[in-house]
């Protein structure tokens, strides 16, 4: 969460003033480092796995889930399944779910 707290700031409106457009600037960045600091450190500790990967997939071109889990061990265990995934993403845009 954010130090900001919730909150909609519109660019450009001339509602808000500078100091808070700094400091909606300064959480943007600060946020954004530390989602790259939590990427790059999952890519590193999970190196080994991502280079098996990166070869199967060049050989192969695709690959079935158990084959991922495999090569990924518990990298990435408990994120949802595809379906899930298209019913979660459906739920957000308050579309329906698809149909299987």
């Amino acid at each position: 969460m954010s130090a900001l707290g919730p909150a909609a700031v519109r660019a450009n409106d001339g509602a808000i003033s500078g100091q808070i457009a700094a400091n909606v600037d300064a959480e943007i960045g600060r946020l954004l480092d530390e989602a790259d600091g939590r990427a790059r450190a999952v890519i590193t500790a999970h190196r080994a796995q991502l280079d098996e990967l990166a070869e199967l997939l060049v050989a192969r071109e695709t690959l079935e889930r158990d084959e991922l889990h495999t090569v990924l061990g518990n990298v990435g265990r408990g994120l949802p399944s595809s379906r899930e995934g298209r019913a979660l993403n459906a739920a957000l845009r308050r579309d329906p779910p698809p149909e299987d």
